[in-house]
């Protein structure tokens, strides 16, 4: 990253940025609609992470602000799939900022728990068909076979990417057969492994950041603020054993742009912001977010650390006494400048009632955001 939340912060203990809505004036945002089904989308199958919104990654940009979108499509008829012949396949497409189609590029799968993801080069690699795979071209081999494996990834794989996009780190539930998750660091430099190890299943592998060196996790008993105070953990990646304890006992979910700098996300009544700390446990901003009881949200910042990405969604219905759960009304993407909190655009994200959260994406740069829901890519260029 090419600049620190600590530079931000430089000469202040804690600074604070109240956002209100009717106060803000956004710059003008271009705003470009793709209708994937003209490339093959369809509907995702119930259960499938594409069916589970943000489960799994389904859009980044690379350094350019093209936009790689990925999604599964059935590739024949049920009967006739084998193992050789798989019945899915994953497709890969990169558009540039207009909506131009760059590439497109298809995995085979016998699965539908696929993902996109890049690497600092710019790379394509996908998780389809129980591994986690890079594209390399080789003339003369057909579009389906340019794909290397690096580790396996089975559906019960969950995968982190270091925001620097050069590791991952790939957790394995082993079901009944142990008492520990099984991990695997993967270096994206080397194109290979580079560790394994195992955390107990008290770390919640879905609430783990990871940066090139460390994982991070807010170890959270509850999720009121009447409920003990969180711990929060970090650790030499594959040496669970070497972990330490940072200061900060705050509820929210952790996240680690770099080493240097943390994040907590938190949004309990009151407490609607993003906190970012030393690793000292020492406050050094805070974001109040522009959302209300309604909405939920998740953030993400730009590898360059001077944008953020807040992607809401309201909620409706819901009554917690009947176990019956709110279902989604609306959805938006909210871009704010971390130094400042002012507040550079609120992009509609078209929603149909009930569906599931978006996948959503910032730039490097922050100067692009997109999100798709429903067969439809929506990409905003802001200045």
């Amino acid at each position: 990253m090419t600049r620190s939340f600590s530079a931000l912060a430089l000469g202040t203990i804690l600074s604070v940025t109240t956002l209100g809505r009717a106060a803000q004036t956004t710059p003008r945002v271009a705003v470009t609609t793709v209708k994937l089904q003209r490339y093959g989308w369809e509907p995702p199958r119930p259960g499938s992470w594409e069916d589970l919104g943000y489960a799994a990654q389904q859009v980044a940009f690379d350094s350019k602000g093209n936009v790689v979108v990925g999604f599964t499509v059935r590739s024949g008829p049920p009967r006739l799939s084998t193992r050789s012949r798989p019945g899915f396949e994953y497709r890969v497409l990169r558009l540039s900022p207009s909506g131009e189609l760059l590439e497109s590029v298809p995995a085979r799968t016998g699965d539908q728990w696929g993902g996109v993801y890049l690497d600092s080069h710019d790379d394509i690699l996908v998780r389809a068909d129980g591994w986690v795979q890079v594209l390399t071209p080789e003339a003369g081999r057909a579009a389906t076979e340019n794909w290397t494996k690096l580790a396996a990834c089975p559906p019960s794989c969950y995968l982190a990417e270091s925001p620097s996009r050069r590791t991952f780190l790939l957790t394995m539930d082993p079901g009944r057969r142990s008492d520990r998750y099984l991990v695997t660091v993967v270096s994206l430099e080397s194109r290979g492994i580079i560790a394994h190890c195992a955390h107990p299943l008290t770390v919640i592998p879905k609430l783990v950041s990871i940066t090139d060196t460390y994982a991070y996790f807010n170890a959270d008993p509850g999720n009121l603020p009447t409920h003990p105070s969180p711990v929060l953990y970090r650790w030499p990646l594959c040496d669970y054993s070497r972990r330490t304890t940072i200061p900060v006992h705050r509820h929210g979910a952790v996240h680690a742009p770099t080493d240097d700098e943390l994040f907590l996300e938190s949004f309990y009544p009151q407490q609607r912001e993003v906190t970012f700390y030393a690793p000292n446990g020492r406050p050094l901003n805070v974001l109040k977010l522009p959302i209300d009881k309604h909405e939920g949200a998740r953030v993400a910042l730009s590898q360059n650390a001077q944008r953020a990405l807040v992607s809401v969604v309201r909620y409706e219905g819901g009554a917690a006494w009947l176990d019956i759960f709110p279902h989604t009304a609306a959805q938006r993407m909210i871009v704010l400048n971390i130094s400042t909190g002012a507040q550079l655009a609120d992009i509609p994200v078209p929603t149909a009632k009930g569906e599931p959260p978006a996948a959503t994406a910032i730039s490097p740069d922050g100067r692009r955001v997109a999100a798709l829901a429903n067969g439809t890519l929506t990409i905003a260029s802001l200045p």
